[in-house]
């Protein structure tokens, strides 16, 4: 019977080596780059460490956007979701597995959303906590929020909400120089350390 691995592991050499030596196939050797903050730091270090113009970011954003946390319609959530993968035509986190995590008595989800001056939504953010981790789930964007940089305040306010909650640290969910060089380049300025995924294995 031919089995699908895809190991939870940093990419290493030695673990290519080790796997394949064992007689799997490596079907995607470079899987998933993402990177992470470490939430053990101050909040004044973990801002010291970010570049020049994340600082300036959230400074012109603490001007105009307000961040709730955990205040939410989880319908509008999902609603506004589905609407911006259908408009940019690209696959995300299925409908029914929204749901299902919605659903839930505790979800295991932490929702921070940016409103403008009059109160309105412009911006959110949803993470998924696991372990001693939060990784950056879904998000979603207006035009608004974009010129008042609540995405920059919405991962800032992410990371000091997690390092509240006692999560050591934060995800932020996919850097890949490749397909989404200009996000790469952003998430980056946070200052945070890359890792790769061992990637994924068939055998027999």
């Amino acid at each position: 019977m031919p089995m699908v691995w895809f190991p939870f592991a940093v990419w290493r050499p030695e673990y290519l080596a080790a796997i394949t030596g064992a007689g799997f196939k490596a079907m995607d050797p470079f899987a998933y780059p993402s990177g992470y903050l470490d939430l053990t730091q101050s909040e004044e270090e973990l801002e010291a460490n970010m570049k020049s113009f994340w600082r300036k970011h959230i400074k012109q954003a603490k001007k105009q956007v307000t961040i709730r946390i955990n205040e939410y319609d989880a319908d509008e959530v999902m609603r506004l979701y589905a609407e911006f993968l259908a408009y940019r035509q690209i696959p995300g986190i299925p409908d029914h597995i929204l749901k299902y995590l919605f659903s839930l008595d505790k979800p295991p989800l932490e929702v921070l959303t940016a409103h403008n001056e009059d109160g309105e939504m412009i911006a959110y953010k949803v993470l998924y906590r696991h372990g001693n981790t939060g990784t950056s789930f879904i998000a979603w964007n207006t035009d608004e929020g974009r010129d008042k940089q609540a995405r920059t305040l919405l991962i800032y306010s992410s990371a000091l909400h997690l390092k509240s909650l006692g999560c050591t640290y934060y995800d932020l969910g996919g850097i890949d120089d490749i397909t989404t060089e200009a996000v790469a380049k952003y998430k980056r300025g946070t200052g945070d350390t890359d890792y790769r995924l061992q990637g994924e294995f068939m055998g027999i």
